[in-house]
């Protein structure tokens, strides 16, 4: 699996320090996933989640510009997965949002994906 770099942002968690997220397009040759990285170790990943790349960037734009950490990655990831939408890899927990910042990302993240999930 291939990670292009696609966007760097850094925003400050609820414990006042300045976080930066690293994003990824990740390809395969059969879809494109997702690959968050924070400075600390925090990786989140969602591979094969769409065939279309035009529809994985716009994803990405929405993450990067919304600054979603690992951390809320994971809680969409978990999310999904429990209903049996989708498959996802995490590594160990960071948390750095707020649970007020995490519910706004993780319905920005809902709101992409089930737009992506429905044009297909």
């Amino acid at each position: 699996m291939t990670e292009i770099l696609v966007g760097v942002q850094t925003a400050e968690g609820a414990d006042g320090k300045t976080h930066q997220f690293s994003y990824y397009r990740l390809e395969d040759g059969r879809g494109y996933g997702i690959c968050i990285r924070d400075g600390s170790g925090g990786v989140a990943m969602a591979p094969g989640v769409t065939a279309r790349r035009r529809k994985i960037d716009a994803l990405l734009r929405r993450m990067v510009r919304g600054a979603v950490s690992p951390a809320s990655m994971r809680a969409w990831t978990a999310a999904m997965a429990s209903s049996n939408s989708t498959t996802s890899t995490v590594e160990p927990e960071s948390r750095v949002e707020s649970p007020a910042s995490s519910t706004r990302t993780l319905r920005i993240i809902w709101r992409t994906m089930t737009s992506i999930c429905l044009s297909l």
